[in-house]
């Protein structure tokens, strides 16, 4: 690695007019006041690649159908562009669908396990798809995961032993799936080694290229792996979810591609529309799916620098700016904490810089919000690329400066205190917090960052946030920056990256439904108390019982709209009508939720039935409704009997903490009266009904099983924000306060109500009832916290 470079940002901008690569950064869309330092997760727009797609818009335009007739074979042009990068023939490649389809394409051609040979080699590090489609191809072939997946593990979590891998390749290995520069450390493997060792063993080997192509130099007519895969939107610049690319070695086009498609038929037959496929003699026989065309198009404008620069020059620039990025860190950024990650052996460094800091995640938030764009990795990782065609010697230097201000001021810290993103569950218009929750915040001292339009589902605008003294933050990275979090609904799936160690998360959390949200949870260490868990003294559930009061308020008015005919109901009228019988309903549970709906129902002119398993609240609720609906001890008998004439059944049985029961059998709902309706208000623990096995949103709230309607939406109060947010502040607000004021720990030891709600604590589950139900260890909330 050069280490001869001097700092100061004069000398940076004299690197600048020294580099011949330079002139490039006009061809691509720079924005004014951001340096962009994510390359290698979504390369900046180039000027030739829009232009390229205005063009084949106008073509679309202008020529309809016609523009097929050379377009057909777009795909063997875009290949001839690429072929340069990995110094493959052309016909050895084929842009078509994504990485992952891509990869299920090669293994569904290469892996035919046999009784001596059956496992497939993967490593730990590389990006979660592979793996993903390495393990269901596996369960495809019939065997499990624990017998057919053979994993590399990584000593250090950062780096793969080559040496390892190769005493990995034994006789039962039939296929190896490697990356070629991981995604994190920036760690180059040996391609050639690897797979000169795989062939001795009789052994097929292919590489994930995704971090590599347009970055590093690659030789596949030296290498001769068996195939390899990548996308084009990263180092290539090709444009969001560009086209993905894939190499078939050409020994091996005799072989039928795995998974078929029709536009990998010869071409000359394929209009001939035989049912038999009789593929491309070339790797274009694995195309899957029609060519992508506005996406190559792009993808044709970019590559045309790199086939002018050549490889060799753009790697060449590359190595130089990440080693004046790392020798900037050892410089100016060591007395902060920072450190990176990656080898200084140019041999096996790839594009980006791996920088590490223990506040990593809130220092990437503040560099954001400094007109820098980085890339965060769980958990203390910031990935810094500076891309030879785009990234200028003074914008590193102004990073470098940034980072070193940002924890010299302290302004990371900033990043702290409460925060509330914007809800991202379908229709989940509530938020964690009015301007009234957050000005008895602020008044108190708190800073409290909330997501621009965050409010808008529940009519509250930026303004009035900022009004009562919070500031907006422009994204989601930003508003989980913080010391606590509120939301209102569980975390999906794509904000799992947002979780830390150093997170308290204080939202509604349903785990016993949930083992996937439950293990990242644990995974990333996260201090969670979930709202429907926190209990005081007196086993009151505070925090749920507003939103089981709108919940089972909704239930009857959402049961008697879909009762209508029109929306797929028995076409019935809860009320009657003098000489017509009235609806029957029947509320399964009598809690919050079903004494709520029994209300409504029975406000709607209703016969309503409400069963419990307690004779005391039975005994309750006869009082409270005077004689007016019926009580019914809940017992299958009895639910079976009165299922059979009742128009509308809504489920409202809840145990804290625990997965809902199935107290409804298949059995059970298809003896109900034609086109009766099912709401299962319980659906967000599980649900009670055994047909309500799958949620919908309230987009498509319904769906026809047994000839019975089921609405099984798991955020019912989304719909109603307005009146759920505000209701949901008024509860939690006591709590939050709590939790601002106070040291954790502290807090939990002394507050019976909150030690109840937490769910998680620095990786041990200390709920029991979902430890139970999700088989998973269970820690007592003083263990956990001593630990």
């Amino acid at each position: 690695m050069n280490t001869t470079f001097q700092t100061g940002l004069a000398y940076a901008k004299e690197l600048d007019t020294k580099d011949e690569l330079h002139q490039y950064r006009e061809d691509f869309f720079i924005q004014p006041g951001e340096i962009y330092m994510d390359g290698n997760s979504l390369g900046m727009a180039s000027k030739a690649a829009v232009t390229s797609i205005e063009k084949m818009i106008e073509r679309w335009k202008k020529e309809g159908v016609q523009a097929w007739n050379d377009l057909y074979i777009y795909g063997e042009k875009i290949s001839a562009l690429m072929a340069p990068l990995i110094n493959a023939k052309p016909q050895e490649i084929t842009v078509t669908g994504s990485t992952t389809s891509n990869i299920h394409s090669a293994l569904a051609t290469f892996y035919h396990p046999t009784k001596d040979r059956y496992k497939i080699l993967v490593d730990d590090l590389n990006f979660p798809t592979d793996r993903y489609a390495v393990d269901s191809m596996v369960e495809i072939k019939g065997y499990s995961i624990e017998e057919a997946v053979k994993v590399i593990r990584s000593a250090d979590g950062e780096f793969i032993d080559e040496d390892a891998v190769i005493e990995a390749m034994t006789d039962d290995v039939a296929v190896i799936l490697l990356p070629t520069v991981l995604y994190r450390s920036a760690q180059i493997i040996d391609m050639k080694r690897l797979t000169e060792e795989a062939h001795k063993r009789g052994i097929i080997i292919g590489f994930d290229l995704c971090h590599a192509i347009g970055a590093i130099e690659i030789d596949f007519k030296e290498i001769q792996p068996d195939f390899a895969v990548w996308c084009t939107y990263k180092y290539l610049n090709g444009g969001l979810g560009s086209t993905a690319g894939l190499y078939i070695n050409q020994k091996h086009f005799d072989k039928k591609p795995g998974l078929a498609g029709w536009f990998g038929n010869r071409n000359d037959t394929q209009f001939q529309l035989k049912h038999q496929f009789d593929p491309q003699p070339d790797a274009s026989g694995w195309q899957i799916g029609s060519p992508t065309i506005f996406s190559m198009a792009g993808l044709e404008g970019s590559l045309q620098i790199f086939n002018q620069l050549g490889m060799k020059k753009i790697r060449a620039n590359s190595l130089n700016k990440t080693a004046y990025l790392m020798f900037l860190i050892d410089k100016e950024l060591a007395d902060y904490g920072y450190s990176y990650g990656n080898s200084t052996d140019d041999k096996v460094r790839g594009g980006h810089v791996c920088l590490q800091h223990e506040e990593a995640y809130r220092i990437a938030a503040a560099l954001r919000n400094n007109g820098v764009v980085p890339d965060f990795r769980e958990p203390n990782v910031i990935r810094l690329a500076p891309i030879a065609l785009y990234t200028s010697y003074e914008e590193i230097n102004l990073v470098v400066q940034t980072l070193k201000k940002i924890v010299a001021e302290k302004i990371y810290e900033e990043y702290s205190n409460t925060r509330i993103p914007k809800e991202i569950k379908n229709n989940e218009n509530r938020v964690a917090l009015p301007p009234s929750g957050v000005f008895g915040l602020t008044n108190l001292g708190h800073k409290v960052l909330v997501e621009t339009k965050a409010g808008l589902g529940s009519a509250i605008t930026d303004k009035e946030y900022e009004e009562a003294g919070a500031t907006i933050v422009p994204d989601a990275m930003s508003a989980w920056a913080a010391e606590m979090v509120l939301k209102v609904k569980e975390p999906l799936a794509e904000e799992y990256r947002y979780f830390r160690k150093d997170l308290l998360l204080f939202t509604y959390l349903h785990l016993a439904a949930n083992k996937p949200l439950t293990k990242a949870l644990l995974k990333a260490g996260v201090h969670s108390i979930a709202y429907e868990n926190v209990q005081p003294a007196d086993n009151s559930l505070p925090l749920l019982a507003p939103m089981s009061e709108i919940a089972g308020r909704m239930a009857a008015q959402i049961g008697a709209n879909f009762l209508e005919r029109v929306n797929g109901g028995r076409g019935v009228l809860l009320s009657g009508v003098p000489g017509v019988a009235r609806g029957n309903v029947v509320v399964i549970g009598g809690g919050v939720v079903g004494m709520n709906a029994a209300k409504i129902a029975a406000g709607l002119g209703a016969n309503v039935t409400i069963m419990d398993v307690s004779v005391p609240r039975l005994k309750q609720l006869d009082l409270i409704f005077d004689g007016n609906i019926q009580t019914l001890m809940s017992n299958s008998y009895n639910i079976q009997e009165v299922l059979k004439t009742a128009d509308l059944v809504i489920g409202a049985v809840l145990i804290p903490g625990h997965r809902a029961p199935t107290l409804v059998s298949k059995e059970m709902v298809s003896g109900m009266p034609f086109h009766s309706v099912i709401v299962d208000v319980a659906i967000d623990q599980g649900g009670i009904f055994e047909t309500t096995n799958k949620v919908t949103t309230h987009d498509n709230p319904t769906y026809i099983k047994e000839n019975v309607v089921h609405y099984a939406v798991a955020n019912m109060p989304g719909a109603v924000p307005q009146t759920a947010t505000y209701a949901l502040s008024n509860a939690t607000m006591e709590y939050v306060n709590l939790l601002a004021n106070n040291d954790l720990i502290s807090l939990l030891k002394d507050n019976l109500a909150l030690r109840r709600g937490l769910n998680t604590y620095n990786g041990k589950l200390t709920i029991e009832a979902v430890a139970i139900d999700l088989d998973l260890p269970y820690f007592p909330v003083n263990t956990a916290l001593e630990a």
